[in-house]
């Protein structure tokens, strides 16, 4: 019984390590563009585009299809 305790234990650390070190390889990989900015509850990434004013534009996860349907990406972007 204790054996199998063990077993069960070793493979929770071991999945909990494996997620942890994919983690870390993927957001090495995919660096955001642009600069994050930390505020009070989190950060906020941001990118300055074009010349003119600056107007900030708040995108919440739940906005972003509808935010891509209304305005489409360049033809030779890599969103879909």
């Amino acid at each position: 019984m204790i054996i199998a305790l063990l077993i069960i234990i070793c493979i929770v650390v071991a999945l909990i390590w494996f997620t942890a070190k994919m983690d870390s390889n993927i957001e090495a990989s995919f660096t955001p563009s642009g600069k994050l900015t930390p505020v009070d509850g989190g950060i906020i990434h941001w990118q300055k585009q074009g010349n003119g004013p600056y107007i900030p534009l708040i995108v919440q996860a739940a906005d972003f299809r509808a935010a891509i349907k209304a305005h489409p990406p360049a033809s030779n972007s890599k969103v879909k």
